[in-house]
This record gives structure tokens, C-alpha cells and sequence, in this order.
């Protein structure tokens, strides 16, 4: 095999987020879409939800297929060559402008491995019946890229591109180069105020595009930053529209209203979107996080007990440095453990190292407890004006008279409890050496090897910043 044919081996994409069509046995259109660079599917199928949503019982949407699809680990060596989802290298941590990409290389190993594996998506839609003309790509930012340079390597138009806060890579400006590059309409949207990936980016892309002869919309968002915006994402829906059902009239999106949690639909095969579990948090101590990914990547597996001693946060310095986690992913992390220690251990790590890179997600110890002070205020303040206390006219427990004493054996347990629960928290004062032991216990608190079961394969995820 010579060098040329190992670079173009197709990238073992992991495991998609994947919404069947009400009705699963006849699709007949599908939208391929690639997240952006540390993220993961599940954020941009549920950006994209209340479009779903709004349109389920719209006849023609009804047998669209949605493929969100999940980007393998790379080496990033704006990261020290630290493994991070993506479809390609990234080597600066910087905004990304035009000559920024005239240094890349267009042969990238990564890329076209990228490449390849969105065809090869393409190709099994197609082997399902689904056409060529019935088939969107697109993506955000890196992933926008990647989607544009799919679409520009097929030998057949598809429905469509969507470019979303991405840019035109070296490799798809040499296919453009060709006697006659596919004739697929694309989309690009870009926000003026990108600290991330340069307006000038998306300029020079629809340049080249339309140079060529391929037909452009561009649209230039004045204020916006790195994202999509309602504004972008109802432009989307309306190409979606236009490409996927003839321009045909659809019930309206209302992209700015709360995600709601029922389900996508009945499928089998349907991944459930929960919204509530979108917004819970647990923060991590970054430093005890970055030496545990470490020691994760030198070869040992996760424990439950290192996994407990991340949560202990509660008596770190001030400036102690905190970084968000979705705690129901962390919750499937410890489930995951109990089967498979390996896998529990890099799906660990995937999500470590997206909270390492967004560095706009983290908050001081000081912070994060002045943060959790107010959202108690605020309960409190909610207990105190709710029509049920109102009525009950009751005096709150805590201004009780030091004299009254409960008057059920169930209200002197809970009491008792109250008692405990003051002694526990007490005890959990520290000092700043025994919070390093607890430090060093979290990344040093492994299960034994011997009794992890082998590594199986990744089951998801990861946010973009390109």
C-alpha cells in the first residue's frame, strides 16, 4: 500500500446521534451533520430540536432521517498533541484567519480520512434508498469545513451544504480546482464579531465557491460571534425547506423558546433528548482533573473512589480553578464502570479534555461558592413568596425559639438529622495539606487492572470552538 492510499483510509467515526423519521421503514431524505471541534453530537441535535419539534407532524419532514455525526479523537497539537474530537488537526488556539490555512496542508492525513468517512455515510444512505438529491450536508465550524469538503469530493450534487461559522480547507480549494466540481448549492452564514474563526474566512470561501461556478448564499451577521444565532438557524430551516420540500410552507420555528423534553418519537432507534439534562453541572477541580486524564492516557483505568474524590470541592483555596462537567454524563461514566473500566475511562476522558479546552466555562473556587450562595437566596426567597407558605403562615424552622421543641417523633428525627448533617459538614473542614492528599488521592485511586474488563468501544460525545 503506498502512502497516498493510507492517508485516504476512511476515519472510524464513533458512535452517531441518530433521529429516525416517524416513519422509519420509508425515508426518504436525511441531513448530515458534523459538530464542530470539541464538541459533541448531542449539543447540536438538541440546538437543532425545536425544529424537529416544530415540524413532526409536517408531512414532508416526517420521513427525514437526522445524522448527527460524532468526530474521532485527534492528536491536536495546539493541545501538545492531547487527544480532543475533532475532524482534523488544529494548530492554533488562536482566531483562525485565511493565511492561517495557506500554511495547512492540504494532503492532511486527518482530513481526508474525515472526508472519506462522510462519503462513506453518504454511500449507505444511498444503498437504503435515499438519493443523492435528497441528502444534506453540514456542520459548524471545523466541522463546517469538513462538511464542505465532503460535499466538494462527491461525484454527484447533493441537496445541499450548510457552512456554519467555517471556512473553505486547503484540501476542498484543490478540488475545486477540477474540470467541473459538483454542482451543490451551499450556505454559508457567518457572524462579523467571529473571535474564533475569522469573518475573512468565510469571505474568501464564498469567493472561491462562486468563482467556480457553484451557486452561494452568504450571509453576514453583524454583532454575532463565534455560533448561529435564531436568526442563522431559521435560515437554515428555510434552505432545509427549499432543498428538502420544494420550498413548501411549514409551521414556524420558534428557535429562542426553551427546549421542551418530550420525546423525538417512538423509534427504537431514536436517541432521547433530555434538555434538563443539558443544563446540570458538577464543577471539578482543573488541576486534579488534567493529572487524572494524565494518568488515564499513561495506561491506568478509573476508579469510583477517584471519581468521588473530584467532588470534594468544597474546602479548596479561593483561587482554586473549577471546570464544568454535564453530571449526567458523568453519572453514565460511574454505571459504565461497574461493565467496562476501559471504556469508562476514555469515555472519562473525552469529556475531561473538552472541559480542559474551554477555558470561558471556568470559574474560581470563590466564584463557583459566591455562585451557589445566590442560587440559595434565591430558593429561599421562592419558599418565602410561594402561595402555600403564605397560607400556612408558618414560622420558618431556623427562627424557631431556642426553647421549642418538636412535637412528632418523625420532627424530632428530622431534627436529629439536621443535628448531624450541621456535625458532618463541621468535619468536612480541611486544611490546604489535607486538601492536597485529597488531590493526590484522585489521581492516584485506581481500580486494579486486573479486574477491569477490556476495553470496549466509545460510546460518545464531546464544544466546539471551531
Amino acid at each position: 500500500m503506498s502512502q497516498q492510499d493510507a492517508e485516504v483510509q476512511r476515519a472510524e467515526l464513533r458512535e452517531p446521534v441518530v433521529v429516525n423519521p416517524s416513519f422509519a421503514d420509508s425515508c426518504d431524505a436525511a441531513v448530515i451533520w458534523l459538530h464542530g471541534f470539541g464538541d459533541a453530537p448531542e449539543n447540536w441535535a438538541r440546538s437543532l430540536k425545536p425544529m424537529r419539534e416544530a415540524w413532526k407532524d409536517w408531512p414532508p419532514a416526517q420521513r427525514w432521517k437526522w445524522l448527527h455525526l460524532h468526530a474521532p479523537l485527534v492528536p491536536q497539537p495546539c493541545y501538545d498533541d492531547v487527544l480532543i474530537p475533532g475532524w482534523d488537526r488544529l494548530r492554533t488556539t488562536g482566531c483562525l484567519h485565511v493565511e492561517d490555512l495557506a500554511s495547512e496542508d492540504p494532503k492532511s492525513a486527518f482530513m481526508l480520512a474525515s472526508v472519506e468517512a462522510v462519503k462513506h455515510e453518504v454511500d449507505k444512505l444511498v444503498r437504503d434508498g435515499v438519493s443523492f438529491s435528497r441528502i444534506v450536508l453540514g456542520g459548524f465550524g471545523q466541522g463546517a469545513a469538513v462538511a464542505l469538503a465532503s460535499v466538494l469530493s462527491l461525484d454527484r450534487p447533493v441537496a445541499g451544504c450548510v457552512v456554519l461559522s467555517g471556512w473553505l480547507a486547503p484540501h476542498a480549494r484543490t478540488l475545486l480546482d477540477r474540470e467541473k466540481p459538483p454542482d451543490t448549492p451551499v450556505l454559508i452564514c457567518h457572524g462579523a464579531e467571529d473571535e474564533v474563526v475569522g469573518f475573512d474566512c468565510a469571505h474568501a470561501a464564498a469567493d472561491a465557491l462562486e468563482a467556480a461556478g457553484i451557486k452561494v448564499h452568504f450571509q453576514r451577521y453583524d454583532g454575532l460571534a463565534h455560533g448561529a444565532g435564531p436568526e442563522g438557524l431559521d435560515l437554515l430551516s428555510g434552505f432545509l425547506r427549499s432543498w428538502l420540500a420544494s420550498g413548501a410552507e411549514a409551521p414556524a420555528v420558534a428557535w429562542e423558546e426553551e427546549e421542551n423534553s418530550a420525546s423525538e418519537s417512538d423509534g427504537e432507534d431514536d436517541y432521547e433528548l433530555n434538555s434538563d439534562a443539558h443544563g446540570e453541572v458538577k464543577y471539578i477541580c482543573k488541576q486534579t482533573l488534567s493529572k487524572l486524564s494524565d494518568d488515564i492516557r499513561s495506561g491506568r483505568n478509573l476508579s469510583l473512589d477517584s471519581m468521588e474524590a473530584l467532588s470534594a470541592i468544597d474546602t479548596l483555596p479561593d483561587d482554586t480553578i473549577l471546570v464544568p462537567l454535564s453530571e449526567e454524563s458523568l453519572e453514565d461514566v460511574s454505571e459504565l464502570l461497574h461493565s467496562d473500566a476501559g471504556a469508562a475511562s476514555q469515555r472519562f476522558l473525552e469529556l475531561a479534555q473538552a472541559a480542559l479546552c474551554a477555558e470561558d466555562t471556568e470559574l474560581t473556587a470563590l466564584e463557583w461558592r459566591n455562585s451557589c450562595l445566590l442560587n440559595q437566596d434565591e430558593h429561599e426567597k421562592y419558599l418565602d413568596e410561594s402561595p402555600e407558605n403564605a397560607e400556612e403562615e408558618k414560622v420558618p424552622h431556623e427562627k424557631l425559639p431556642a426553647e421549642s421543641t418538636p412535637t412528632t417523633a418523625a420532627e424530632a428525627d428530622e431534627e436529629h438529622d439536621e443535628g448531624k448533617s450541621s456535625e458532618h459538614l463541621a468535619k468536612k473542614r480541611k486544611s490546604d495539606q489535607e486538601i492536597s492528599e485529597n488531590t493526590e488521592e484522585a489521581s492516584l485511586s485506581y481500580a486494579n487492572p486486573a479486574e477491569s474488563s477490556t476495553m470496549g468501544a466509545d460510546d460518545e460525545r464531546e464544544d466546539e470552538k471551531k
